[in-house]
């Protein structure tokens, strides 16, 4: 809402702007967070660094890419309320692509749920180590 505020009422530099100063300080408070981590290990692999990790790589540009999607839905709602003549209608029009999201998001959550609840005890010890195979593969 602040994004769409500043786009509408101001600039839409101003909205972007903002959204990256508030990424990198989420990114940097989560960094800087230690209380949840856990105890350090002695590693047993390489020595390299962690962005030498193909799965750590595919990851931040997935999340650039998405990051940029979202970025440009925004300012693109934005800028179709502008051209209609009411950017005031910026606003709803958002909520309602995330009222559409979400209730996706819930519906298809609800289904993963039952379809995983009925599956033999066998066939969930599967699906659940072939998570942490996959998870472990792109470590």
């Amino acid at each position: 809402m602040l994004v769409v505020a500043l786009v509408a009422g101001f600039h839409p530099v101003a909205g972007v702007s903002v959204t990256a100063a508030l990424s990198v300080a989420g990114v940097a408070g989560l960094a800087w967070h230690r209380h949840s981590e856990p105890p350090a290990t002695r590693a047993t692999g390489s020595r390299q660094g962690a962005l030498h990790s193909s799965g750590l790589r595919v990851l931040i540009g997935m999340h650039a890419f998405l990051g940029a999607m979202f970025a440009a839905v925004d300012l693109a709602t934005v800028a179709f309320a502008q051209e209609h003549g009411d950017k005031a209608l910026a606003g709803p029009l958002l909520g309602l692509y995330g009222l559409g999201s979400a209730i996706a998001g819930a519906w298809y959550g609800t289904r993963s749920l039952a379809g995983s609840a009925q599956l033999p005890p066998g066939d969930r010890a599967r699906r659940d180590s072939s998570w942490r195979r996959a998870a472990r593969l792109h470590a």
